[in-house]
């Protein structure tokens, strides 16, 4: 607020470069100073009306157009580089080996006698497993998957795991349904999700050892 003493304008006191500050000021012939605080001048020395009012309006469109500046560095910012502020995606490795049995029976014709081992960089609580053989993808609105888990709780943390194995915590997602052997030289696709993080990755099984009688 200010006061009207004598015909002339005195000290005016309000937040320091509000707009209202600046054009009561300027209306009141009083100068703006650092501390928020509006000087009485001469009025011989005041800048002309229509002046004073350019002025308060150009300090606004300065601070207008800093905050506006601040607001769009922030946000180009964020959709430059938020993703190393998010989880990635989980990375999934596979490899096979060769299975060491001494049971002499052997797979079935056109089935890997591999060992297929999955590996997902670090520990996971899996919600969700699914193995899909990629032809069936391409060819069917819903695949089949012949390996098909998921929990509905905590399961065990997982770093890796050979296909078929039993999965601490998860369970078959339709009852009783076991793990399908995999097709020698067939390509897969598997899938894991540990709530929102997920991850997916194709892979091939060996082609079959060419057989000599």
């Amino acid at each position: 607020m200010f006061k009207i003493r004598g015909g002339k304008s005195l000290l005016f006191f309000d937040m320091p470069g509000s707009p209202r500050a600046i054009i009561a000021a300027s209306l009141a012939n009083q100068v703006w100073t650092s501390r928020g605080v509006y000087s009485k001048v001469e009025e011989n020395r005041i800048f002309p009306l229509p002046l004073r009012l350019l002025i308060g309006y150009y300090i606004m469109a300065k601070k207008i157009v800093l905050v506006t500046v601040i607001v769009l560095v922030g946000v180009i910012y964020y959709f430059l580089y938020h993703d190393f502020f998010t989880e990635p995606g989980i990375q999934i490795h596979v490899s096979t080996r060769p299975k060491i049995s001494f049971n002499p029976r052997r797979p079935k014709p056109g089935m890997t006698d591999q060992i297929v081992l999955i590996s997902l960089g670090k520990e996971y609580k899996l919600t969700s497993l699914k193995v899909i053989p990629v032809e069936d993808i391409k060819t069917n609105k819903f695949p089949h998957a012949i390996w098909d888990l998921t929990s509905e709780s905590n399961s065990a943390p997982v770093e890796g795991f050979p296909y078929g194995t039993k999965i601490h915590g998860m369970h078959a997602t339709v009852k009783g349904l076991e793990p399908e052997p995999l097709v020698s030289g067939a390509e897969y696709r598997i899938m894991v999700e540990a709530n929102k993080i997920k991850g997916q990755h194709d892979f091939k099984t060996p082609a079959a050892a060419a057989t000599t009688e």
